[in-house]
């Protein structure tokens, strides 16, 4: 039952191999450097050149929260023995649900809503669209998304300390309430776009994986019949040479000469014909021999 669970998870997945899915995962692990370096960088330049009411201390520790995680990802990634996938999409949605908080709070330490990259949290849903089959995840981390920036917002709104805008004036609710519902529709606009796709995808993959069974049985089929062939042929084919070259060796000069030519020419086609079973032979062996080494890799 198990087994049969997993298969399904599997060929529901755009990736098949627990090493191609491990692939992306250390991509995602190597995004995230990207992106610590994205904000180690630009804090400075919004603080010192921009003069941006941001707090520095507070993204500057967040950050160096984010980079324990992702060593502790990429020592889980490179050294964790992944037995299916179900364990790593299982460990991704850790990942996305711990970025979708990180980021949170780098959002709201520099200026919360009124921050334009506040739409940042699309990106981990996007990528939860693309990484996990079926509608529920996605959907869940797109809502999950959605609910941080709305606690976010209403704290700031509505905390008497607020402390972190970059704007010189409050932003007024009419806009705050136009910029969540504008985030609500991207948000989850786009993970239904981005899902439909993939469902899509999905699909025509396994669609294309069973035609390539379908293909391979195929080929195997025709393959089984040539060897059959070839070596029910081979046996009769050899005795008519063998006989043909007693008849040629014993009566050659007691033959008339027409008779002669056509035991020398049906010699000649029984050779030829044996030469082209051997060639389906070989055709067959190189054949079982390459799918070997491809069922090796």
């Amino acid at each position: 039952m198990k087994k049969a669970k997993r298969d399904r998870v599997a060929n529901s997945l755009p990736f098949q191999t627990v090493a191609s899915l491990k692939d992306r995962l250390m991509w995602y692990v190597n995004l995230r450097w990207i992106a610590v370096m994205v904000i180690l960088i630009s804090l400075p330049i919004a603080v010192k050149i921009l003069n941006l009411n941001v707090g520095y201390n507070e993204i500057i520790s967040t950050a160096v929260v984010l980079i324990v995680l992702n060593i502790i990802y990429f020592l889980i990634t490179r050294h964790f023995k992944f037995t299916n996938e179900t364990q790593q999409l299982a460990f991704a949605e850790v990942q996305i649900v711990n970025d979708l908080v990180v980021l949170s709070f780098i959002v709201h330490f520099s200026g919360g809503i009124g921050n334009p990259f506040f739409f940042l949290y699309i990106v981990q849903v996007i990528f939860s669209g693309i990484l996990f089959p079926g509608v529920v995840l996605p959907y869940v981390n797109a809502a999950i998304a959605a609910l941080l920036l709305t606690i976010w917002t209403i704290v700031e709104h509505f905390s008497p300390n607020k402390s972190y805008s970059l704007t010189s004036e409050p932003m007024s609710l009419s806009l705050i309430i136009t910029s969540l519902a504008a985030f609500y529709t991207i948000n989850f606009a786009g993970i239904y776009i981005i899902n439909n796709f993939m469902m899509n995808f999905r699909y025509l993959k396994r669609t294309i994986d069973e035609k390539n069974a379908l293909l391979e049985k195929s080929i195997k089929d025709r393959n089984k019949a040539f060897r059959f062939a070839a070596h029910e042929l081979k046996s009769p084919m050899i005795a008519i040479q063998s006989t043909l070259d007693v008849v040629k060796s014993l009566y050659a000069e007691e033959l008339r000469k027409e008779v002669r030519d056509m035991v020398f020419k049906a010699e000649k086609r029984a050779s030829q014909v044996i030469e082209m079973i051997k060639e389906m032979i070989s055709v067959t062996q190189y054949n079982l021999e390459l799918k070997s080494r491809s069922s090796r890799k």
